[in-house]
């Protein structure tokens, strides 16, 4: 890989791996705060709001500026969310810093992306992204397994304060690195014309190639089941009957055995992650929510879970290629990935709340075949693109 590639890779893996470090405690504290679950799902949702609300004219304003202002920007007000919920003693404190969290990750979000596409060079876009969107599905998903480990360790011989703190420092230190190390070309290196027009004037026509992207209904499809799965994973299998520490060993399994099915792709050169294995991919992502949701053993609970997260991980550098690929002007790269984010973050929202309802009235099965439907539903445009003269094909994204 190229140089900028190592550089997006380590960024954006150090960052899960920062990230990661609350994932096991974040809950736990704060119900020890005396926060009641529907307290948290009210958090939970006022984050979602705010980042669904900022993302795009976060994208707006880092379309404008240098991307590493905005991205450095957003960690800090990381930062500061996690040391607000180290020390807030009132739950108004603990919702404000909510909505924070959802703010910091509306300007993280497609910030670090849009600048590695940005450096690269149009020719050579297509092959150096695939490749890095690859390598990088390996390093975050070994960075949250290790997140997730390293808090565990941690946490049982120290206050959960000192995790927080730990994290908020080294978020900070993350962000002024990113200051210093990320260069970013100049408007005329990358024969870019500043953009002065109003932000809903550059939106209109954004939404509007959005629209006919078939990669936007592959991502927000994910959006409808990870909204739900992220959130009841550990519910669904407890009311099963599985223990907890064999559902949180498959959690964190999924993500190593994922970083190894990546490496393992990369290392033998495989074609799996050419545009036509997506139909394949993503029908057995469909079918594994469907088994997740009849099993009744826990191994295979787990490995439904497991290929879940790996399907997820396989097809990642496809679609994160291909909507960069769809993308034609580099002065709306952030806008538009600003947008298709608001979109998966729009449906995860609902999905969430639906799957939910689903959930509480008819179970796990049925929330399983929704989702697993859901996705067959999404290859459609897919196959109908591909039904279409390899002609139609550039005019789509021109």
């Amino acid at each position: 890989m190229k140089p900028v590639s190592c550089i997006y890779v380590v960024f954006n893996s150090v960052y899960w791996l920062l990230s990661a470090l609350l994932f096991p405690i974040l809950t736990v504290h704060m119900m020890q705060q005396g926060m009641t679950a529907l307290d948290i799902g009210f958090a939970v949702a006022i984050t979602s709001v705010c980042y669904l609300i900022c993302d795009i004219p976060a994208g707006y304003v880092s379309d404008r500026v240098k991307k590493k202002f905005v991205f450095a920007f957003s960690l800090l007000l990381h930062a500061l969310t996690f040391l607000i919920w180290a020390l807030a003693e009132t739950h108004w404190c603990l919702f404000v810093a909510y909505g924070l969290w959802g703010i910091a990750r509306s300007f993280q979000s497609g910030t670090l992306e849009s600048w590695y596409i940005n450096q690269l060079d149009k020719p050579e876009r297509e092959r150096e992204s695939k490749q890095a969107f690859a390598w990088n599905g390996v390093a975050t998903a070994t960075s949250i397994a290790l997140g997730v480990g390293v808090t565990s360790i941690v946490s049982s011989h120290y206050h959960y304060v000192i995790v927080f703190a730990l994290a908020s420092l080294l978020m900070i230190i993350l962000s002024v690195l990113s200051l210093v190390i990320l260069h970013e070309k100049t408007l005329a290196e990358r024969d870019v014309t500043p953009v002065s027009a109003p932000l809903l004037n550059q939106v209109w026509p954004v939404i509007r190639q959005l629209s006919f992207n078939r990669f936007l209904f592959l991502t927000t499809s994910y959006g409808l089941c990870f909204g739900f799965l992220e959130t009841f994973w550990m519910p669904m299998g407890i009311s099963k009957g599985f223990s907890e520490t064999h559902i949180s060993q498959a959690y964190s399994l999924a993500y190593l055995i994922s970083a190894l099915v990546l490496g393992y792709i990369i290392a033998k050169r495989a074609t799996l992650f050419d545009e036509r294995y997506v139909p394949l991919l993503r029908s057995l992502f469909g079918l594994s929510f469907i088994g997740l949701g009849l099993s009744s053993n826990s191994w295979v609970f787990s490995l439904c879970l497991i290929l879940i997260y790996v399907l997820s991980f396989v097809e990642g550098p496809i679609l994160r290629s291909g909507i960069n690929q769809a993308i034609t002007r580099d002065r709306h790269r952030t806008l538009f990935l600003s947008i298709e984010s608001s979109a998966k973050q729009g449906v995860s929202i609902v999905g969430g709340v639906l799957c939910a309802w689903v959930y509480n009235h008819a179970g796990g099965q049925a929330v399983g075949w929704l989702l697993g439907l859901a996705c067959l539903l999404s290859t459609i445009p897919y196959f109908i693109y591909n039904a279409r003269p390899k002609s139609e094909h550039h005019n789509q994204t021109s």
